[in-house]
């Protein structure tokens, strides 16, 4: 699949977005749209996946939770065993506060409970029970800013780590979510799952190429496990979406197709989650209760829907599918090309499903949708340039599994919105973008 089967996917979903109109609001009479609500500045941020508790006794430094199987023919669930794995103390050098960003109008401080890992931005998910912890704790139990990982929250660390009462805060800048796929976003940050032992989640299939290297199999065990996290975290932000249609009054094509998104996900989780079982069948994990789904506010006015789904649906999605796409056709063990070959076309579809929210929007709210189309498209293209890829893995050794690096995942953003769409967003909105994007859209919407 190139960007320009993307392409096409789209702009024939543009193209034939006229259809869903009917039976809607007459355009010619838009709703009033409020404007958006601004996050008050300065407000006290906690990880919501973890929140602490006052009465919860502190967690120990460096420990992990292991879940062994159930004995043989007992139908019992796994049982949590505590395992506790060593990792010394290391000081935390001073590091020198980062200059505000000129777009950064306030700053807030984010804090995290003492001695627990980095919370999960999108590509960063919690590591599998029982894995050692890389992190590097100072005596406070706080982790460096600099190792903080932030390529899926939007967030600038400027200065910090600060201890205070159990906590390690930080003073940080808050910008536009990037787009990761169609994330699942809470308080401005991505968030996913946890692990715990269970094999409900696990597809079978059929058997992998194991690579020689159990260093190179325990990195493709993570990555599989990274997606597989984002891909069930899409499954809530699918049901959210269908809830927001149906409050503003989406047509019935728009609503079914959000779900047939969030049905399209969960394959891809169990996908993702049996490939990463493939490669260390010793470990067979899924998904833990994942609670914040239950804390997500909902969009309450077209303009919000808007933003979001440009930003995690026409960007995010048809970034994903060209990422997809390519890894992919660099793959050369059988089922992960699978996997992703099916991933690719789902996720191009996903895309073009978007933009036909977007078009649907634009024409019931009018004048009001368009401009925050525009916005929300200007945001993300911000946040795609900012964000280069951290914690991508090397192409040297992993291309052949279908796992990209940095350097191919920039040239996949530059070619995303080069090629993709700046011209789709061009055709969807008529903003006045050059004459060249103009006519290539022209061409490809005809």
């Amino acid at each position: 699949m190139s960007a320009e089967t993307i392409r096409r996917a789209i702009f024939s979903a543009l193209a034939a977005s006229p259809l869903i109109y009917a039976g809607c609001k007459d355009p010619e009479t838009p709703i009033p749209v409020p404007p958006p609500t601004e996050t008050p500045p300065d407000t006290p941020t906690v990880d919501a996946s973890t929140p602490p508790s006052p009465s919860a006794p502190q967690a120990p430094p460096a420990s992990a939770t292991a879940s062994l199987p159930p004995p043989p023919g007992s139908s019992e669930p796994p049982t949590p065993t505590p395992t506790t794995v060593a990792s010394a103390p290391s000081p935390v050098a001073p590091e020198p506060p980062v200059p505000k960003p000129s777009w950064c109008k306030a700053t807030r401080a984010y804090c995290i409970p003492a001695h627990k890992r980095p919370p999960s931005f999108g590509n960063v998910p919690p590591p599998p029970p029982g894995s050692p912890d890389p992190t590097h704790y100072d005596r406070y139990g706080c982790v460096a800013r600099s190792e903080m990982p932030t390529s899926c929250s939007g967030m600038t660390f400027l200065k910090g780590p600060s201890a205070r009462k159990g906590e390690c805060c930080y003073d940080v800048c808050q910008g536009p979510v990037p787009p990761c796929g169609r994330p699942f976003v809470v308080d401005g940050i991505t968030r996913v799952p946890s692990f715990v032992a269970r094999d409900d989640w696990s597809a079978s299939g059929e058997a992998v190429a194991l690579p020689n290297d159990p260093d190179v199999r325990a990195r493709l065990r993570d990555a599989w496990l990274a997606d597989a996290a984002m891909e069930h975290a899409s499954v809530a932000s699918f049901a959210r979406l269908a809830l927001e249609l149906l409050s503003v009054g989406a047509p019935p094509e728009l609503v079914r197709g959000a779900h047939e998104a969030a049905l399209d996900e969960i394959e891809h989780a169990r996908l993702a989650f049996g490939l990463a079982h493939a490669l260390d069948p010793a470990q067979n994990v899924g998904p833990a209760p994942f609670r914040e789904a239950a804390k997500a506010d909902l969009a309450t006015s077209v303009d919000e829907l808007v933003a979001a789904t440009v930003r995690d649906g026409c960007v995010g999605e048809t970034f994903a599918a060209l990422v997809a796409a390519e890894a992919a056709r660099v793959c050369t063990e059988p089922r992960a090309r699978a996997v992703l070959l099916r991933i690719a076309d789902d996720e191009r579809a996903h895309a073009a499903y978007a933009f036909r929210v977007v078009a649907w929007a634009i024409r019931f709210a009018g004048e009001p949708a368009r401009t925050r189309a525009e916005r929300a498209f200007a945001e993300a293209n911000v946040s795609f340039e900012t964000d280069i890829g951290a914690g991508a893995l090397s192409t040297t050794d992993l291309a052949p599994y279908g796992r990209l690096g940095s350097e191919v995942i920039a040239e996949l953003r530059v070619v995303a919105f080069r090629d993709i769409l700046a011209p789709a967003m061009a055709t969807l909105v008529g903003t006045n973008a050059s004459p060249a994007l103009e006519a290539r859209a022209d061409a490809h919407f005809a």
